[in-house]
């Protein structure tokens, strides 16, 4: 079973992906987007950085605007921010 529940699991990432896009106003193919996804793998702003290319601090900085636009204030609550969208959409 997935970590993120049956739903996530049933559903599998590339089926719920738009819907949560959708519900936080974000490109499917913007920066913000591939940020999300790598956030909900539980990657570092380091690791975020190297795959996506960018600075640590601009990574942290994409992290951010996602915490602000969901009213987290950390990343494991950005998580738990995103998971009920998720399953809203099954």
């Amino acid at each position: 079973m997935s970590e993120l529940g049956p739903r996530f699991e049933k559903a599998g990432p590339d089926d719920i992906w738009p819907a949560i896009f959708a519900e936080l106003g974000l490109a499917e193919d913007g920066r913000e987007a591939q940020v999300l996804r790598l956030v909900m793998e539980f990657k570092t702003d380091k690791a975020l950085a190297r795959r996506l290319g960018l600075s640590s601090k601009s990574a942290g900085r994409y992290v951010s605007r996602l915490m602000h636009r969901v009213g987290a204030r950390s990343r494991a609550e950005l998580v738990a921010c995103i998971v009920p969208i998720g399953q809203f959409h099954q």
